[in-house]
């Protein structure tokens, strides 16, 4: 039996090689939590309770049946489920999961070079009497398989049993804590969509083997990312699920411009969403004009928004228009509970939700909202705050 701190400091070791020459996957890679676990039969990429992203690796696999290269190009495999958002887009329940699996390792296989793919990887090759294109989505090869499935399953199945010994599982059937987050977990969403910018600003422009398409929806990115923390059009989407009253439609007419082949989301209706500002005595300067880059992001993204001021009592309320006033009422204590009130008081088919940012330094709410409710906190901030109702996200100042 493998020692799991030999395979955990080889793990370590396999990440060093990408930091140092591949940037991009190297600092994603150096921001995971790292797992060395019997319950998956060789590597796998998960979201945990938290909404962080944790890397799952086999010992025995990792370090009986690999070699140094090798080692680095599973890591770098997962990671490329973990930068083409497999984790999210993948519709397990819905579909296959052994073909989407396969489907998903053909594509990120494409990309695993210069390191050396295990023997028997799942790639374009794998099945030459399809005479597969490159550089497609795995939406294309999942259609191609599903044919190939019902011609010739025995194939398929013979090749799914051979993925269970080469470290290719992005999900392991047989454990499902290794299995995909889920697409309203915003929490997670945010993250990954945060810990991608962060891997894009300490590459530069070292991206190593990155897919030409996503390089340049992760460029257009690095732009928007500079005028907002937050990725809002994906964020609300997530947490406007959470409403009732909200109606999203998939539309195959208009792909997303960031992941290959993956539908765009149209809203139905124009949404009005309440933002609360905490304009409360703990709230610094740089905080105001953080909370004001957010809010007008969000009102970029086509959402009609209502700004409530409010430290301990309402400062004031106001249709935003794309513009602030110079001044902002407040500086006094902090308390959570008039503007839910006054949100709770026009929910009648006024707002569709709430965003509330703060500090979160006051005591919990005393009453809940009647609305779904979206906190975002400052890089300090109260942790009790966490526990409120709703979900959160943070800011990093």
């Amino acid at each position: 039996m493998i020692d799991h701190q030999v395979c955990f400091q080889s793990v370590a070791k396999s990440i060093s090689q990408l930091q140092m020459r591949e940037p991009f996957y190297g600092h994603i890679a150096g921001q995971l939590k790292r797992c060395v676990t019997d319950k998956v039969s060789t590597a796998a990429v998960t979201f945990d309770s938290s909404g962080d992203i944790e890397l799952l690796v086999n010992p025995s696999f990792f370090i009986d049946e690999l070699n140094v290269d090798e080692r680095v190009a599973v890591i770098k495999h997962e990671l490329l489920h973990v930068v083409l958002q497999h984790l999210s887009r993948l519709d397990w329940k819905k579909h296959n999961p052994q073909l989407l699996n396969l489907a998903a390792d053909i594509v990120v296989n494409q990309y695993v070079k210069p390191w050396p793919l295990p023997h028997g990887a799942v790639t374009l090759a794998t099945f030459p009497e399809l005479n597969l294109p490159a550089a497609k989505p795995f939406e294309y090869y999942y259609k191609i398989l599903q044919k190939q499935a019902k011609h010739s399953p025995q194939t398929i199945r013979q090749i799914m049993l051979d993925g269970s010994k080469r470290g290719e599982h992005l999900w392991d059937e047989e454990n499902k804590e290794a299995g995909p987050g889920n697409e309203g977990n915003l929490l997670s969403e945010w993250k990954l969509d945060r810990l991608i910018g962060e891997a894009l600003e300490a590459a530069g422009t070292d991206f190593g083997s990155l897919p030409q398409p996503l390089r340049k929806a992760v460029l257009a990115d690095r732009e928007r990312l500079k005028e907002s923390q937050v990725d809002w059009r994906r964020s609300l989407r997530l947490f406007a699920t959470a409403g009732s009253r909200t109606v999203i439609k998939t539309t195959r007419r208009k792909m997303s411009k960031r992941f290959e082949g993956n539908p765009g989301i149209r809203i139905k209706r124009k949404k009005r969403f309440a933002v609360v500002i905490d304009t409360s005595g703990s709230i610094q300067e740089e905080h105001l004009l953080s909370f004001q880059s957010e809010i007008a992001a969000i009102y970029r993204n086509g959402i009609e928004l209502t700004v409530i001021e409010c430290d301990a009592d309402i400062g004031r309320h106001y249709d935003f228009s794309g513009k602030f006033d110079t001044k902002i009422t407040g500086g006094g204590g902090t308390s959570f509970d008039p503007a839910i009130a006054l949100i709770n008081d026009r929910s009648n088919g006024r707002f569709d939700g709430c965003v509330y940012f703060t500090d979160g330094y006051a005591s919990k709410p005393s009453f809940r909202s009647l609305v779904p409710l979206l906190w975002v906190l400052t890089r300090e901030h109260n942790k009790q705050a966490t526990e409120f109702q709703g979900q959160t996200i943070f800011l990093s100042d």
